[in-house]
């Protein structure tokens, strides 16, 4: 019998049996090979691709361009790029301290340095900093009226991690059109780099309080207080708590930095002294402070030189025993400047 089958043919089957009365054994016959025509392929691998054409035998080339994780931390975008090769993008490491940014313990500060071995980088570590405590000079904050009312803590250099409360925040926003108020914060502060920065407006009519939390170095901030229903409050007085607030200075804020810079445009005398000393400037102006901080970073004194040439300062119930402080004089605009003075009051 010759078998002719067209047509698309997945498979032929040829069975034998007994036609006569089904009880013959040992029944054969023969078969020739089996020919056809079509399109076919040896595909080892099993990925639909022909040996001939496998890009990656042993491997599926469907997977290459897709996702895929090559098991490295540092690198991002992981695919497929070649056969069996997972591989990324790197990630980098921006503040070149030879650990990639995905793995950086301390951004911009170098990891490798960790005196204590607590495995947190000296440039980042909390026990490497100070704790110092200031207070708001004006506190409670009120305000009457239009505009608005501030008061600013002024930091030593090297300042950062600044923490501290608002309470009390109201609003008033029915009844007498001219008792109407919504007590509006805003807090702002001047980074490490100078630049001023907005932390955040808060509303009465939201909420009560507001933790503040600033991370980074941090030379002074400030807390405005307005009404925030009509811009005028009248009659009304509004008025804001702040805790104390808390922060720290680095060791690198002590004399063994950049407190040696000269400068020629104050005058500090005398030095030593015993009870006061007095600030001489080239020029009056708006905005000045004057800070006496001790060698822990502690704020001992804080005045606000505004508009003056000449400021005497009273230490003899501040300071206790003899001992090296550091005056930092912040001006609007300028650098910074810090000189040593010696306190001899024993």
């Amino acid at each position: 019998v010759s078998v002719n089958i067209s047509g698309y043919i997945q498979s032929v089957t040829v069975s034998l049996s007994d036609g006569y009365d089904g009880n013959a054994n040992n029944l054969s016959v023969n078969l020739s090979d089996v020919t056809y025509c079509g399109d076919f392929c040896v595909d080892t691998d099993g990925d639909t691709v022909c040996d001939d054409a496998d890009v990656c035998p042993g491997f599926d080339d469907t997977l290459l361009g897709l996702p895929c994780n090559d098991g490295d931390p540092c690198t991002i975008n992981d695919t497929w790029v070649s056969c069996a090769t997972c591989a990324g993008t790197a990630t980098g490491d921006s503040d070149g301290d030879g650990v990639c940014d995905a793995l950086d313990v301390c951004p911009g500060g170098d990891d490798n340095v960790d005196s204590d071995g607590d495995g947190i980088p000296d440039d980042c570590d909390p026990l490497n900093c100070t704790p110092a405590t200031n207070n708001f000079p004006s506190n409670p904050l009120t305000h009457q009226g239009t505009g608005s009312a501030t008061t600013s803590v002024m930091f030593p250099p090297n300042n950062q991690d600044v923490s501290f409360t608002i309470s009390n925040l109201d609003a008033k926003e029915n009844g007498n059109p001219g008792k109407r108020y919504i007590d509006l914060v805003t807090v702002t502060y001047v980074d490490g780099n100078g630049s001023t920065q907005t932390y955040g407006v808060f509303s009465g009519s939201n909420t009560s309080s507001v933790n503040v939390n600033i991370a980074g170095d941090v030379q002074s901030v400030t807390v405005a207080l307005t009404d925030g229903y009509d811009g005028n409050s009248g009659n009304e007085v509004l008025s804001v708590n702040m805790s104390s607030v808390s922060s720290c200075i680095q060791p690198s804020a002590l004399p063994e930095g950049a407190l040696e810079e000269a400068a020629v445009d104050y005058r500090i005398f005398p030095n030593p002294f015993s009870d006061e000393f007095t600030v001489e400037l080239d020029q009056a102006q708006e905005g000045v402070q004057i800070i006496v901080a001790d060698t822990y970073g502690r704020i001992v004194k804080q005045v606000d030189a505004s508009n003056q040439e000449w400021v005497t300062l009273h230490l003899a119930n501040d300071v206790n025993r003899s001992q090296l402080l550091f005056v930092t004089i912040v001006r609007p605009n300028r650098k910074n400047v810090t000189e040593r003075v010696l306190i001899m009051n024993e």
